[in-house]
């Protein structure tokens, strides 16, 4: 079955699409953005305010207010 259970039982208690969120980057930086969900793998997507779409496998997450 691989991740494919654990991600959909994950996304059903998440926050919803669209949630307001910071990640602190490894290296330090810092990105926010919206929840756009998580890909296949189970990264966080990431919607930047340009529109631009990233792929978080790793880093420190808040939800901004």
């Amino acid at each position: 079955q691989g991740i494919a259970p654990i991600r959909s039982a994950w996304l059903d208690r998440a926050h919803r699409v669209g949630t307001a969120l910071g990640v602190r980057l490894p290296d330090g930086d810092r990105l926010d953005g919206l929840f756009d969900g998580l890909d296949r793998d189970g990264a966080l997507l990431l919607r930047l305010a340009g529109g631009e779409r990233r792929v978080i496998h790793a880093a420190d997450v808040f939800l901004l207010s």
